[in-house]
């Protein structure tokens, strides 16, 4: 199973979210904010984050440099409403895997995951 932390404030994607995540063999945990998903990867066994970029106490860059500077690793998404090309590359230079635009569709969602697990990303 792939453990994956979602992380974001707003919670009715959120849910969204976790469903969908659940309907394809993932165990979810949810965080609403980055001091909550930093204490959560770090005591626990994440595959695979995945962040808003735009949260109420940061932004996912803090999360992807805290992350880089505890040597964890984890595969990262950030999805932003946001389609500036500086905040995308700034998240891939911080450690993102994949920058997803919203609003994007459920199944584009679901295959960016499973490419990304199973090294298809590029």
């Amino acid at each position: 199973m792939i453990n994956v932390l979602l992380l974001d404030d707003d919670k009715n994607l959120v849910n969204t979210l976790s469903r969908i995540l659940k309907l394809n063999d993932c165990n979810v945990e949810q965080a609403l904010t980055v001091s909550e998903a930093i204490t959560k990867i770090e005591s626990g066994n994440f595959n695979l984050l995945i962040a808003d970029y735009y949260l109420t106490d940061g932004t996912a860059i803090s999360i992807l440099e805290k992350i880089k500077e505890s040597g964890i690793e984890i595969n990262s998404i950030i999805i932003s409403g946001m389609s500036d090309h500086e905040i995308k590359q700034a998240c891939i230079d911080a450690g993102a895997d994949l920058f997803i635009e919203k609003p994007f569709k459920l199944q584009y969602f679901v295959e960016c995951i499973t490419n990304l697990l199973e090294g298809r990303v590029e």
